[in-house]
C-alpha cells in the first residue's frame, strides 16, 4: 500500500529519530530534508508479545527521491 505524507522537515527529523533503530546512524536522524525534498521509506509494523503494535523504519529502505538532506 502506498501512502504519501507531507510535513515540516524538523518534524520528519524527529520522526526518523524515533522510528529508525537506535543503533542506526542514518543521516535522516541528524539532518533535515531540504525544502521541497522528497524521500521514501518503508514503515514496518508488528505486534509485540502483549498485542501492541510496534513500528520502525527499515534503514535500508530510506531513499532520496528529490533534494535529500541538509545540515541547515
Amino acid at each position: 500500500m502506498l501512502q504519501l505524507v507531507g510535513g515540516h522537515s524538523l518534524w520528519f527529523k524527529s520522526f526518523f529519530q524515533t522510528f529508525l533503530p537506535f543503533t542506526c546512524t542514518h543521516e535522516a536522524k541528524s539532518k533535515k530534508i531540504v525544502n521541497s525534498g522528497v524521500v521514501s521509506f518503508d514503515l514496518l509494523g508488528a505486534e509485540d508479545d502483549e498485542g501492541n503494535m510496534q513500528f520502525r523504519i527499515d534503514p535500508q529502505s530510506v531513499r532520496t527521491i528529490y533534494g535529500g538532506f541538509t545540515s541547515k
